[in-house]
Order: structure tokens, then sequence, then C-alpha cells
């Protein structure tokens, strides 16, 4: 399996547009996509919303993406024509956590 990661460290800088991209320009691939989501406190990574839950249990979530509105990353991915889209949240420094979950 081949793995593409495209980082940034800003927000609004074109990351989604060029993943998008690659998957509407190689469709044949059938694209897993995923949206990495770090947040810092107060933040839950079950939901995305403010919370004070910063405990163990919580230190992150995956969703599989389901909407193919094109309104979040997530779904633009779908749009573009992956197979599957996942959103992927881990608390800051805690997204090995989450591996064992992706795999």
């Amino acid at each position: 399996m081949a793995i593409i990661v495209v980082g940034g460290h800003s927000r609004s800088v074109g990351k989604t547009s060029v993943v998008a991209g690659l998957i509407a320009a190689l469709p044949e691939l059938h694209w897993t996509a995923m949206k990495i989501t770090q947040y810092g406190h107060g933040i839950c990574s079950a939901d995305g919303q403010p919370c004070e839950c910063a405990t163990d249990d919580h230190s992150w979530a995956v969703t599989e993406e389901r909407d193919h509105s094109g309104e979040s990353d997530s779904s633009r991915f779908l749009v573009a024509g992956a197979a599957r889209s996942l959103w992927v949240r881990t608390r800051q420094g805690m997204l090995a956590e989450a591996m064992p979950r992706l795999r």
C-alpha cells in the first residue's frame, strides 16, 4: 500500500486541495483518505466540541465520513473520488495511540 502524507503548519494553505486533486487525478488507486486533527486542552476528541473531559479514554477518535456534500475536508475527499474517508482526531502528541485503530 502506498501512503502519501500532506501536512502544513497553518490553516488555509491548500493541503486539502492538494489531496483532493491527487484523488481526482488517480481514481484507479481507490483511495482511503484521512484528515488528521490534533486538538489541545478543552476540545473533545470524540466530537470535536469544547469540553473538560481530557481523560485517557478521550485521547483519540476515528470516524468514517459518509457525507458527500463537500462541506468538510473529509467530505471533500469523497467528492473527489476517494473510496473511503476517515477523520482522525487526537490529543496533541497522541497520534501513535490511534494508529492501531487506523490499521
